[in-house]
């Protein structure tokens, strides 16, 4: 499983249509400024980033079942993108819609407001 880390001076770019999956959430990395990505697939990894206040996106694609069963050649990719935490509202969610399964009755699904599906790029 592959994992980016980025980080933003400002909010990037939205590319949503790229992912299978998107959050966004808050974060805050305390010194010494080290961010731990772990995953039950992979070892744990450090990466150095400056401490203080994120908005953090975690994008994944590559997913053939929403269990731990199946995988794929190469495998899901994984990023996440932090930028300072402006007090900006989280997006969405953006959640995969399995073939033949859709998406799990525990996470609902994404909302249509007043501009549109909630989950397009804005």
């Amino acid at each position: 499983m592959s994992v980016e880390v980025q980080v933003f001076d400002r909010r990037p770019a939205a590319d949503r249509s790229n992912w299978q999956q998107v959050s966004e959430g808050h974060l805050e990395v305390d010194a010494p400024g080290m961010l731990s990505v772990s995953s039950p697939a992979s070892e744990p990894v450090t990466v150095a980033v400056p401490p203080g206040q994120y908005m953090v996106e975690v994008s994944g694609r590559g997913f053939v079942n929403y269990d731990w069963s199946g995988s794929t050649t190469p495998g899901d990719v994984w990023r996440r993108r932090l930028w300072p935490d402006d007090g900006s509202v989280i997006g969405p969610a953006q959640l995969w819609d399995m073939p033949g399964y859709g998406i799990p009755e525990n996470i609902p699904p994404a909302t249509d407001g007043p501009g549109g599906s909630m989950t397009d790029e804005s």
